[in-house]
């Protein structure tokens, strides 16, 4: 069982000699700093104030102060980026001390906000001339850009959001300039310079934000920190992110290293990866994502585990070259994209040897009139072929396939989605099968689908299809089984009985480990027949919940990190700390699944 491993830091405390018991120091210590700086999503702030106090006080606080920073591309606050890159290149052993770095872009179009009237008013009597430039054929010069109050326009905010950046760039130019060209590769005589610094001075001149400003000073960021583990990030399509791809070559060995990483390769140390997509705003419409491609993390030297969300995988991956490559040591995985049949995850999939813990969510774009006809039994057939290696090592898997949007008279419809094309033309009907999850000899928890548990012309009887495919050691048990057309019960007839059966062969009576059932159903059979369900849970003494959205995560997409890239719940879960989901009540004891520790016995 995939326990955690993770080994506790040391208790800091306020003296050598405590008079209180070290229990209560710890709480005292973590009521002032909002939490422990060392745990993943931490969500506290340590105030610099507290490595002022005194000598004593500044040994306990500062290497806390440093354990974990975040940037969110808001460039009100682009000071916080540019100080803290500062102080590691000039501190190495402040730098030593980042344990967890959270880069995101967020806030990137957000308006530049002065901090007060009077540093608006003092820039616009030293900047008037930039705006002049701006409009000379303006009616009414600098008048143009200002409203009656005197206050520049909104309009004309984005021109200062650039040059508030610019400004940055330009002063901190002088010991930034040395730190890009010691992280450029090394050039030899007579050559034309290295083009990553060419990129770094058009991007951190030119201030957009939106464009990629604050990649340079992010990649130098990551470089500089030699034993960070934990990296959340948006990741930029790395054609245009050339800094960034850079560090990761040099962390991968795809790129050989500049003398100034010559006794540290970058991310060395780093075991946890959570990666989200850019904020994107196309013409015309709101900021949303962008699309994120895996790139190389997967060869990280110590990664343990990885998180991808708004994922597309549009290339193919090479397998490990014998004597060069080992396989990855990913043991987490966690894909939240559009998971369809092709060649990109079974070329992935031959580096995940050490798999343990695998998230995948599935297409399902289904229309009634345009439909991909992989996103029903075929997507599942080919899936359960990819995933049938993996049997006797994998012990949680969650596959997640969004609700079609049909209703119970329309599962003709469907039918259409199980046929496959023969010569090009000819359509016919796909074999049966039965998914082989029976044959998954470590597995304890599974999240699925009915579709996927039941599987196509299965060869087991009507109504015990579910209990005939559960997992020998299952030990809970998640059904994504919102439908609010109807269609699955349609689809599957005898729908309450095989809900009613799972509870009943997977109980102890019947020789099973099932302790947990969670179905998404919060209205109690409104969703589902669930009523045999619920009732034979409780008459086994199984754990039971409609509530789907507070015990299971949907394939990392219910997790804090996909909560943290939702602007609707970001707030609630900073606010909360998360505590407002409770997945450790469905997780077996001492299996930690997406940080949270497990606490379901058995």
């Amino acid at each position: 069982m995939a326990l955690d491993m993770e080994i506790d830091p040391p208790t800091y405390q306020f003296g050598n000699l405590p008079k209180l018991p070290l229990e209560v120091l710890d709480q005292i210590n973590e009521y002032i700093t909002g939490g422990n700086p060392h745990k993943p999503y931490y969500f506290g702030s340590v105030d610099p104030a507290l490595c002022c106090v005194n000598s004593l006080w500044n040994r306990i606080f500062t290497p806390l102060l440093y354990t974990q920073f975040s940037y969110h591309g808001n460039i009100n606050n682009a000071w916080s980026l540019w100080g803290f890159l500062r102080t590691l290149s000039e501190r190495p052993d402040l730098a030593a001390q980042v344990n967890e770095l959270t880069i995101t872009t967020w806030d990137i179009y957000e308006p530049f906000v002065p901090e007060d009237m009077a540093w608006e008013s003092n820039f616009i009597s030293r900047c008037s001339h930039l705006f002049l430039a701006e409009a000379e054929s303006s009616q009414g010069g600098l008048r143009a850009y200002l409203t009656q109050a005197g206050h520049i326009r909104a309009a004309y905010r984005e021109h200062m959001k650039a040059w508030h950046a610019n400004a940055h760039y330009m002063w901190n130019q002088q010991w930034i300039a040395p730190l890009l060209l010691a992280f450029a590769m090394p050039q030899m005589p007579n050559t034309l310079p290295d083009s990553i610094l060419t990129n770094a001075d058009r991007t951190l001149y030119n201030g957009q934000m939106h464009t990629g400003y604050q990649g340079p000073l992010a990649a130098l960021t990551i470089a500089l920190c030699p034993k960070l583990r934990r990296l959340n990030m948006d990741l930029w399509d790395l054609g245009q992110d050339l800094w960034f791809s850079r560090v990761l070559g040099y962390a991968t060995g795809r790129n050989p290293v500049p003398p100034a990483l010559a006794n540290h390769r970058p991310m060395q140390n780093v075991e946890v990866v959570r990666l989200a997509a850019r904020m994107i705003k196309p013409i015309g419409s709101p900021v949303q994502r962008g699309s994120a491609d895996i790139a190389d993390f997967y060869k990280l030297p110590a990664i343990r585990e990885l998180t991808w969300l708004n994922s597309v995988m549009p290339r193919l991956y090479d397998p490990p070259r014998p004597g060069t490559e080992t396989t990855s040591p990913i043991q987490n995985l966690t894909i939240t994209g559009d998971i369809r049949p092709g060649p990109q995850i079974p070329s992935l999939l031959p580096w995940m040897q050490n798999l343990r813990q695998l998230s995948l969510k599935l297409t399902g774009r289904y229309m009634q009139t345009i439909h991909d006809p992989a996103e029903g039994p075929i997507l599942w057939s080919w899936l359960w072929q990819q995933l049938y290696a993996f049997k006797d090592q994998l012990e949680f898997l969650d596959l997640y396939q969004r609700p079609f949007p049909l209703t119970g008279s329309e599962p003709f419809v469907f039918e259409t989605m199980v046929k496959g094309v023969k010569d090009g033309k000819e359509m016919v009907e796909m074999d049966g099968f039965c998914p082989p999850l029976a044959k998954f000899t470590k597995l304890v928890q599974l999240n699925i689908t009915p579709l996927g548990l039941y599987g196509y012309n299965c060869q087991h009887a009507e109504g015990k299809r579910f209990r005939a495919h559960l997992p020998p050691k299952l030990i809970s048990l998640g059904l994504y089984t919102d439908d609010d057309g109807y269609w699955v019960e349609t689809y599957i007839p005898l729908l309450a009985t095989e809900l009613e059966n799972t509870a009943l062969g997977g109980s102890e009576v019947e020789g099973g480990t099932l302790k947990a059932i969670v179905v998404d159903d919060p209205k109690s059979g409104e969703n589902i027949p669930s009523g045999k369900l619920k009732a034979a849970a409780r008459r086994l003494g199984m754990f039971y919940s409609g509530e789907a959205r507070t015990f299971l995560f949907f394939a990392g997409a219910e997790t804090i990190w996909g909560d943290m890239n939702d602007d609707v719940y970001r707030k609630i879960v900073l606010e909360s700390g998360g505590e407002e989901r409770q997945p450790k009540r469905v997780i077996p004891k001492g299996m930690v699944v997406h940080d949270v520790r497990g606490v379901l016995r058995f």
